[in-house]
Parts: C-alpha cells; sequence; structure tokens
C-alpha cells in the first residue's frame, strides 16, 4: 500500500471512528517503514484536527470527539513504540507537567496533548484529572518541569 493511501486512511479512520481501519493502517505504517512520526503528523493528527473543526463549526458534537479520540489512542498504541525506538538517541526537549485542575474530570484533550508532545521529544508527567492547584505547583517543583499544562 503506498504511504500517501495509509496515511489519508489513518486521518479518515479519526474523522469516520473506524477502530480497524485505524490498526490495520497504524500496523501498516510499522511494515512499510513509514517514520510514525510523520503518520502521526500526517495521518491521525490530521484526522483530528478536521474533527476539531466540525465541532468547532457545529457539524459534529461531543460524542464524535470522543470516538476520534478513542481512534486516536487505538492508532497510537501500535505507533508510540516505534516512535520511542526512533527517538531512544534523542536529547529530550524539556519536561511538561500535565494536570486537569480541580473539579474538571475530563482528560480528552490533555491525553492527546501528552501523545503530541511525547512523539516531539518531551518527556510529559501526567498527574491526571480534578487535581487541586497545589498539588499540581508540589508537582511540578518535585519533578523541576520547564512548562505546566
Amino acid at each position: 500500500m503506498e504511504k500517501s493511501m495509509i496515511l489519508d486512511n489513518l486521518a479518515q479512520a479519526v474523522i469516520t471512528g473506524k477502530e480497524e481501519l485505524a490498526r490495520d493502517n497504524a500496523r501498516a505504517v510499522i511494515d512499510n517503514n513509514i517514520d510514525p512520526l510523520e503518520a502521526v503528523e500526517q495521518g491521525i493528527s490530521k484526522g483530528m484536527l478536521t474533527v476539531g473543526e466540525k465541532f468547532e463549526s457545529g457539524e459534529s458534537y461531543l460524542p464524535e470527539l470522543i470516538m476520534a479520540a478513542d481512534i486516536f489512542n487505538v492508532a497510537m498504541e501500535i505507533l508510540k513504540p516505534a516512535i520511542e525506538a526512533n527517538q531512544a538517541d534523542i536529547k529530550r526537549s524539556g519536561t511538561v507537567l500535565l494536570a486537569t485542575v480541580k473539579g474538571d474530570v475530563h482528560n480528552l484533550g490533555k491525553n492527546i496533548v501528552a501523545t503530541v508532545l511525547e512523539t516531539n521529544g518531551f518527556e510529559v508527567i501526567d498527574i491526571g484529572v480534578d487535581q487541586p492547584t497545589l498539588d499540581i505547583i508540589d508537582a511540578a517543583q518535585n519533578n523541576r518541569v520547564d512548562v505546566i499544562g
């Protein structure tokens, strides 16, 4: 299968919520020695951008956004080990602490941001959802992070 078709299929899997399409094409990335980071940027992230734009314009709703994030995660389960293997010798860009604040129990956006940061050379410390401000500050100080998100 051609690289451009695989990347397009990954984007379409995210847009349409087709889990098997995501799995098959994420495996095709590995089998065809396509750069997994390129697959993230030109495939699944491109699909997420389309879904996000449709959500913002009112063409789609929260269930479609959640479904797209689930498909994003399905593909990343396959691609992440290859990305990490490729980055073993790459110097880290910095350390980022991620959390959602007290009262927010949603982690959809946080998890996507974490994946994008990790695939771009950042170490991510994720302390989870519903975190009090002082706990976030303590974790940032204890881990000597460069950025809090």
